[in-house]
């Protein structure tokens, strides 16, 4: 028997050797999650790719070597959540209303109340333009003749008030509407956007919802569709203009120097002769849609003027307005348990189930599914799956694009070599009209689905979707050949650039690598292995006395060294360094990758932050790439308009 004094000195020590086995399990978890630096700090150094040292094996850096993406690689599972437990809120509705088939209709529950509504219009952009409010007259009904309607209930108890706010929406077609004179055969086109999430963790959090797709609809799934962009803007702008928003000065050899191809893009409003995708639809005969689940839509992200005028036949523009008013806001989402990406969805399904005299195009981008955590997509797979369920027949003459821009940019995951990988692969999957599913033989078909398999970019998806509306689905013979510019310029007369092809068509014509294609080095999907090299050492001090002055030898070329701190390398954080086993243009050049934090002379954080460099036989280094800065600390370059220089920039 132990006495009093012995059995706490016991159990101290059992307490204290507990601690020491925790701390060297997780200091072990480190170091198998991440490496470890020369200079003690963790950074990613591993990958799924073996080392290849063998130089007589390398791959060149202008070719494309694709691994295949599993999503449910067992080491990224500590990266990832699990389902939450399913909401418990329960709608608050004293009152109750709906609108049918243009008509609103209130029930008042057997309360004292006094109703009325208001129809909200987009006037232009982001703006929109609420009508002044009517009283509605019970039992109703009321006529709507509008999309979007503001529902408003003072409700007189015995002893309480209280007060009831809706929105519904429906798709209001004037009567004076006119069928189109449209000779050739014309699909619907639909959209489904789901902003950051990339291919694998679509697959991997909301398996119902691809199961249904692939299964019961029979989707064609793309798996390397590569961002050309860090963030939303340059991916979707590619796909609704055409161009190029993303400048590369400092690209590898062998890579093309990119330049963003309209600069004036957020200088002037835009103009109804732009390239825009709504408005080639439009010229085409047919109906157009916007949704976005934010009230700053991307034609006018992130400070740009946007549209002057409207710019689409129907938009969710007037619901956000709205929603900046709290009473407007708590009755919309938390009394009736929505969340604002599934009033937009409604919105779309109304917009998909809508007899109209003209073929409808929709384009829709929802941020609330997968925007903000890893793992936020499983508790919406069920959503997902239903509404799919419900839009069913509504497909059969219809495509259906499930798109992303990019995948996730946030957490731990994203600091891994796998995370890397993902975020860069958006993804893309092509319901078909009815008719082309039933007919695997069809070009459109066998195209789309041998170019499934290689590589493409976002810069496909604009003359993928020009060719949608401008295409005769009446010759299949016709899909047998891509389309040149030229081809596209005679289909519409705003387009005067294109930088891919249509995936309804072959790509047997070009070189499906990065540098081929004109994807940013930085956001390639190709793979080389990487290796610690026997001069570790010495390349981590040149990382330390060479990497800052290119930094700001850039800032000063464009004239930002006032707006700017002075760049040095937080030595204290580590540096890490890999060599890319790739046959590079110039053959005795080195590529390196290196990892580091940066920090600003009178600036208190670091930030984490990667680029490849290059080493000439003369020791000359010169970047290969763009800057990237983890977990989006990029926004610390925000008094920088152009978005290549912000990831260099910490503003003063």
């Amino acid at each position: 028997m132990f006495r009093a004094p012995q059995l706490r000195k016991v159990k101290l020590i059992l307490i204290l050797s507990l601690a020491i086995v925790f701390t060297l399990y997780s200091y072990i978890d480190v170091i198998v999650q991440y490496g470890k630096s020369g200079l003690g700090y963790p950074v990613v150094t591993t990958t799924t790719i073996p080392p290849l040292t063998d130089k007589s094996k390398w791959t060149s850096i202008l070719e494309c070597p694709l691994t295949e993406i599993d999503p449910w690689e067992p080491d990224d599972s500590r990266y990832f959540g699990s389902p939450s437990e399913p909401s418990k809120c329960h709608p608050k509705e004293p009152v109750t209303s709906k609108l049918e088939n243009g008509k609103l209709w209130i029930d008042p529950k057997g309360y004292n109340v006094n109703c009325s509504y208001k129809c909200l219009h987009s006037k232009r952009g982001n703006v929109s333009k609420p009508d002044t409010r009517i009283s509605f007259i019970l039992p109703g009904p009321a006529q709507v003749f509008c999309d979007w309607v503001d529902v408003s209930c003072k409700i007189k108890g015995w002893f309480w008030n209280s007060h009831y706010r809706q929105v519904h929406s429906q798709i209001y077609v004037p009567p004076e509407s006119s069928r189109p004179n449209v000779t050739k055969k014309r699909y619907n086109v639909y959209i489904l956007g789901l902003d950051s999430i990339s291919n694998g963790q679509f697959h991997r959090t909301m398996p119902k919802t691809a199961f249904y797709i692939l299964n019961k609809l029979r989707g064609i799934s793309f798996q390397y569709l590569s961002k050309v962009g860090y963030n939303s803007a340059p991916n979707q702008l590619a796909a609704l203009f055409g161009q190029r928003f993303t400048s590369v000065p400092h690209p590898p050899r062998g890579y093309p120097i990119l330049n963003v191809t309209n600069r004036e893009f957020c200088k002037k409003f835009h103009t109804k002769d732009e390239p825009f995708l709504h408005f080639i639809f439009n010229d085409q005969g047919y109906r157009t849609v916007h949704i976005e689940d934010l009230k700053s839509v991307i034609t006018a992200y992130p400070n740009c003027k946007g549209f002057r005028g409207k710019f689409s036949n129907h938009s969710a523009v007037p619901l956000f307005e709205e929603l900046e008013d709290d009473d407007f806001s708590k009755g919309v989402l938390e009394d009736s348990c929505k969340e604002k990406f599934q009033i937009c969805a409604d919105f779309l399904r109304n917009y998909m189930k809508t007899e109209t005299p003209e073929p409808k195009f929709a384009y829709s981008m929802l941020t609330g599914p997968g925007h903000e955590d890893l793992e936020d997509p499983y508790n919406y797979d069920e959503y997902f799956y239903r509404w799919l369920q419900s839009v069913k027949e509504n497909l059969d003459d219809a495509f259906l694009l499930i798109w992303s821009d990019h995948g996730h940019h946030f957490g731990k995951f994203t600091n891994t070599f796998r995370g890397q990988t993902d975020t860069r692969n958006a993804m893309l999957t092509v319901v078909l009209p009815k008719d082309l599913r039933e007919n695997s033989s069809h070009p459109i078909v066998q195209n789309l689905r041998q170019n499934s398999q290689t590589l493409v970019s976002q810069y496909d998806m604009f003359p993928t979707l020009v060719d949608l509306a401008t295409a005769d689905f009446g010759s299949p013979s016709s899909f047998t050949k891509h389309l040149t510019l030229q081809d596209f310029q005679k289909l519409n007369k705003r387009i005067h650039e294109v930088h891919g092809d249509s995936l309804l068509r072959p790509l047997t014509h070009r070189t499906p690598t990065c540098a081929g294609l004109g994807i940013p080095f930085t956001f390639c999907l190709c793979q080389w292995p990487i290796f610690t090299p026997d001069d570790a050492y010495e390349l981590k001090t040149r990382v330390v006395y060479d990497i800052p002055p290119l930094l700001n030898g850039f800032l000063k070329s464009r004239g930002a060294e006032k707006k700017c701190m002075h760049i040095e390398i937080d030595v204290d954080r580590g540096i890490d360094v890999a060599e890319v086993s790739a046959r590079l243009v110039t053959p005795s050049t080195r590529m390196i990758r290196t990892r580091f934090n940066i920090k600003g002379h009178d600036y208190d954080n670091s930030h984490d932050t990667e680029l490849f460099f290059e080493i000439a036989t003369d020791g000359s280094l010169s970047l290969a790439g763009r800057v990237f800065r983890f977990d989006t600390q990029w926004t610390d370059g925000k008094c920088l308009t152009d978005e290549y220089e912000q990831y260099f920039c910490i503003c003063v």
